[in-house]
């Protein structure tokens, strides 16, 4: 049998110990094993074995989050497949909106910053606006990587705890800094204030909690890696 079946599975035998249980030794076993001893018993054996460590989402001895790196995919039930979907579709919406008003400046601006007594606090640049376009691009990509609908090149726990940075930085817009934005700001009367009120900062909360779920999901779910039949016997 080709040792390419230990090398997808498992990236080096120090992954697997003595202390990890018995369905770990099997399959290293199995990669140990001289190519005439493996009959389709022992194949059986090992498949089963891959496939109850993948089941094992909250042990401590980290196999089954070796196997999520070899199948390279998340389990992705209906509820996470959805809020991450929605996550992202948002995320991309607004870089949209985003794009809009730089290609209009001025156009509607009164709904996008601050004003006080009628005068903006600021006026954005195009360049600021479509920076921040991108932002948000970046971000629906970050949720679409680790909920499993991308790749992006980055390890499973980094993916991971940005989407917690994500979802801190997004609950803090949703608070804001008690004057001009967030729900305890105390500048009301504005288009922009009651924009904010009404939709802008429950939109963070709503994507602060949804950016947490994803993360917080896709550490607890994993799927089992490819079976063994779909590696030939060489």
């Amino acid at each position: 049998m080709s040792r390419r079946i230990c090398q997808e599975f498992i990236h080096s035998k120090s992954v697997l110990e003595p202390r990890r249980g018995n369905h770990a030794h099997t399959c290293l076993r199995l990669c140990d094993a001289p190519e005439s001893s493996i009959g389709v018993p022992a194949r059986a054996d090992a498949e089963e074995s891959i496939r109850l460590a993948s089941e094992r989402t909250h042990c401590d001895c980290g196999v089954g989050h070796e196997l999520a790196r070899c199948g390279k995919t998340m389990s992705v039930g209906p509820a996470h497949s959805f809020v991450a979907m929605a996550v992202c579709v948002v995320f991309v919406g607004l870089a949209l909106w985003h794009f809009r008003m730089a290609a209009s400046p001025g156009k509607d601006a009164s709904a996008a910053v601050p004003s006080v007594s009628g005068k903006p606090l600021f006026v954005p640049s195009v360049g600021a606006t479509i920076a921040v376009g991108i932002v948000l691009l970046a971000c629906a990509c970050l949720v679409a990587a680790d909920g499993g609908f991308a790749e992006v090149g980055l390890p499973k726990p980094v993916l991971t705890w940005l989407c917690y940075a994500l979802a801190l930085g997004l609950l803090a817009r949703a608070v804001g800094e008690f004057k001009y934005v967030g729900f305890f700001k105390r500048v009301r009367g504005s288009r922009f204030a009651n924009l904010d009120t009404r939709v802008y900062s429950p939109l963070c909360l709503l994507l602060a909690l949804g950016v947490a779920y994803v993360a917080a999901e896709s550490t607890t779910h994993i799927t089992a890696p490819p079976s063994l039949n779909a590696y030939p016997i060489e």
